[in-house]
């Protein structure tokens, strides 16, 4: 392990330890340090999200180390690294000195004792801003707390709004009726209805009936808030006890917390005009703009597709490039073909597809692949134009050298019935240089190219050549369905 010493301010010092987790490719830090708030060292981990880089910022979700959460910040991360949430990058802070002494919480009195100031302090004025010093975090901070620590949430909720703004209370505990008491206070009604907040609140079903009447009056409560700033969610989990809570409910409250990430879905607004109403919710909520992703830029150029709206396209096309990310080819490419195959805009579609190619030379010829074959597929298909259908994958050979380019020659030979012999031959170079590189190895298989080959002969009237071939690409796969089918069309 590497230890790295480094003077964050005069009060105090961080020891820095990383420890790479590749199971889910985020990043451990953990952090020690000599509060000056509570007289004491400090712990906590930070987990990075995958592909962290300083150059960008994000929003910042905390644990306190109590209960069901208990070291639970690897699984938070895991599930927003996991690719399947589709949850926007974010770093994971695990207080370990989060306990239940330094919080400090009374439950009668719903306040915290002198050493919980105290550590509310170290929030305020050392962890929080270590970690929106060191890891450029945004303005948005979420607290996730479960039981004893759900109820301490709701303290910061009530004695310290701003501190975070969103906040994530599995079970939280009442005692005796009142107790802990909640209320909103006019100055809190006044602060919640114009500062943007999240609140999700997740009691189980499999819990004792005292806590389900606290979270139902926590309910009541808040429900009161304007929902144009305050944004609140209960949900019950049927399956779950006071214990399990977590791993019922940790998922869907982080999918919560991103929820204005997703597009507003109003089918009769223009594109545009979701855009705008997206990028003021983001920046007022979370504190970034729409991120430069091919995931985000999905979502937009489904959105004008289905609903054939070409100046939303035209922004789609113009707001999702940037030529320092890896996957600005796949943006160009999805931005070419939806031109090409939802608005027939061949000159945009060309455009974009060559752009895609250039972008794609930047990071590896397994970038390029897309955007020459559907270029080709387009000046055939859509402009009806042989010759540079074939002129762009002659060119994809020359640049790549891959032969899977000979196999796409071979397979435009039969659908366009020209140029079969140089068909013919490009497949035979193929079947003698099959590609071993990934992603081409996969794209273009030896079963494939003795059926077109197979094609092209028969299209030549030459039946042995095109029986022989055919026989091979069965000796290769008996079950090649296209084959069979084909064998039959043709009575070979």
């Amino acid at each position: 392990m590497k230890f790295i010493i480094s003077k964050i301010a005069t009060f105090f010092s961080v020891l820095l330890v990383t420890v790479p987790v590749m199971t889910f490719s985020q990043q451990l830090v953990k952090h020690t340090f000599a509060s000056s708030m509570v007289k004491d060292s400090i712990k906590y981990n930070v987990w990075l999200p995958r592909d962290y880089t300083p150059a960008e910022r994000y929003p910042s979700l905390y644990i306190n180390n109590y209960g069901a959460l208990s070291y639970n910040g690897m699984l938070a991360a895991a599930h927003i690294n996991n690719f399947m949430n589709s949850l926007p990058k974010a770093i994971v802070i695990e207080i370990l000195s989060g306990d239940m002494k330094n919080m400090g919480y009374n439950y009668e009195t719903g306040l915290v004792d002198s050493l919980g100031k105290r550590f509310i302090n170290s929030l305020k004025r050392e962890i929080i801003p270590q970690v929106e010093s060191q890891y450029h975090t945004t303005k948005f901070r979420a607290f996730i707390g479960q039981s004893y620590s759900a109820n301490y949430a709701n303290y910061l909720f009530q004695h310290e709004p701003g501190l975070f703004n969103a906040y994530v209370l599995f079970s939280p505990e009442k005692i005796e009726d009142n107790q802990p008491p909640f209320e909103l206070t006019e100055n809190l009604i006044n602060y919640y209805n114009s500062h943007q907040t999240l609140y999700y609140l997740a009691p189980a079903a499999h819990d004792l009936p005292r806590r389900h009447e606290y979270a139902k009056d926590v309910q009541r409560k808040l429900t009161k808030l304007d929902s144009t700033k305050f944004h609140f969610k209960y949900q019950l989990f049927e399956n779950a006890d006071h214990n399990s809570i977590v791993t019922h409910g940790l998922l869907p409250a982080i999918e919560y917390l991103f929820s204005f990430y997703n597009l507003p879905e109003n089918k009769t607004e223009k594109l545009a005009n979701s855009f705008k109403t997206q990028q003021y919710q983001l920046n007022a909520i979370y504190g970034v703009q729409v991120p430069v992703t091919s995931r985000f830029q999905f979502k937009y150029s489904n959105l004008a597709a289905e609903h054939k709206d070409l100046e939303g396209m035209d922004l789609v096309a113009a707001y999702f490039q940037d030529d320092t990310r890896s996957d600005n080819s796949l943006m160009l490419f999805n931005t070419a073909y939806t031109y090409y195959d939802s608005f027939k805009d061949y000159p945009k579609a060309e455009k974009f597809f060559r752009l895609s190619i250039e972008s794609g030379k930047k990071f590896g010829n397994a970038h390029t692949i897309n955007g020459y074959t559907w270029l080709s597929t387009m000046y055939l298909d859509g402009l009806n134009d042989f010759d540079k259908a074939w002129a762009v994958l002659e060119e994809a050979y020359e640049y790549t050298n891959s032969s899977f380019y000979k196999y796409r020659l071979g397979l435009l030979a039969v659908k366009a019935d020209k140029n079969l012999k140089e068909g013919i031959k490009n497949l035979n170079y193929f079947l003698l240089n099959k590609p071993t590189a990934f992603p081409d190895r996969l794209m273009a298989k030896e079963d494939a190219a003795y059926l077109v080959l197979a094609k092209c002969y028969y299209k030549q009237k030459n039946y042995k050549k095109a029986k022989t071939n055919l026989e091979k690409c069965l000796k290769v796969n008996s079950n090649y369905a296209a084959a069979i089918a084909w064998k039959s069309e043709v009575k070979l």
